[in-house]
């Protein structure tokens, strides 16, 4: 198949299975798939900027807004051209979560982009959060915002599902794949993604290779161990949430996750927040904000 100027990019929720999805896709033979770039959604914003200086007339005479995303393009593409090239391969594949939120500017400026969006379910997700913050809390750091608490993950849930899934249901561009489903029927799924991208499908995607430049940054052990980054697909983890998460703690992801046609089978948005509810958010949030604050004055100190 042609694969020629593709870009792949892989985003979801955090902790919702990218990273594995990026470990397969860096197992085909003409896929380059490094660690996260993290400054798609930086991109995006000031394509944005851009955008908006146009329509109110400041930039109209220096540009258009197809210049404007014709720059984008090179630009982003650029970025990578030397970890392209020396890789051998001919196909980005990026993942960073937060490309999830900008899926949809990708779709528009980039005419060779195919995006995968990483569903699972939010328990799980949340349950996975906490184990990261329980370890920064550990070390007397600050996690990042998103998995300070159960309801900082339930609002990141919230933001990324309803951007991504936009972007899913506007442009063909745009697949959403079930984790759960990666995890039980590998091939197919592996399979599914290689016909979306336009490319053939190679046996060895579902044993996937190890990230072995995972664990360079100062944060990496926060995230990943040595032993998860090499593992097989498994599915040794898909109900560990039960093990994490206290029975209020999955009553609040059930509650007060937004659910939609593609995640409805989670059981999720099934009954309204109570009262109680929305005070067990609050105290959520105020027991993440003195443990917080506690570690703000030990630094001080």
């Amino acid at each position: 198949m042609n694969s020629a100027a593709k870009q792949i990019f892989v985003g979801g929720v955090h902790r919702s299975g990218t990273t594995l999805v990026q470990r397969i896709m860096g197992s085909h033979s003409e896929i380059y798939a490094g660690r996260e770039f993290d400054f798609t959604k930086d991109i995006a914003a000031l394509r944005r900027r851009l955008h908006g200086g146009h329509e109110s007339g400041r930039i109209a005479d220096l540009v258009n807004k197809d210049d404007i995303d014709k720059a984008v393009e090179s630009f982003t593409m650029k970025l990578f051209e030397r970890a392209l090239r020396e890789s051998g391969k001919t196909i980005l594949c990026e993942k960073t979560p937060t490309n999830a939120l900008v899926m949809a500017d990708l779709c528009e400026c980039m005419p060779n982009a195919y995006c995968i969006l990483v569903l699972r379910d939010p328990r799980a997700i949340v349950a996975s959060n906490k184990e990261v913050a329980r370890k920064y809390f550990a070390e007397g750091l600050r996690p990042p915002s998103f998995c300070a608490s159960v309801s900082a993950s339930i609002k990141d849930i919230n933001e990324t599902w309803r951007k991504g899934l936009a972007a899913a249901e506007k442009y063909d561009r745009v697949k959403a794949i079930l984790y759960e489903d990666l995890i039980a029927n590998p091939e197919r799924v592996v399979r599914d993604i290689c016909q979306f991208v336009g490319l053939d499908y190679e046996e060895g995607m579902v044993r996937p290779a190890p990230l072995e430049d995972r664990q360079n940054h100062v944060s990496d052990q926060f995230w990943y161990t040595k032993e998860e980054l090499a593992k097989p697909i498994s599915d040794n983890s898909l109900e560990k949430y039960k093990q994490i998460l206290s029975p209020s703690e999955i009553t609040l992801v059930e509650r007060f996750v937004v659910s939609y046609p593609l995640v409805q089978h989670y059981g999720i948005g099934q009954q309204s927040p109570s009262f109680l509810d929305h005070c067990a958010m609050l105290w959520s949030k105020f027991n993440a904000l003195k443990i917080i604050q506690k570690i703000r004055a030990r630094l001080r100190c």
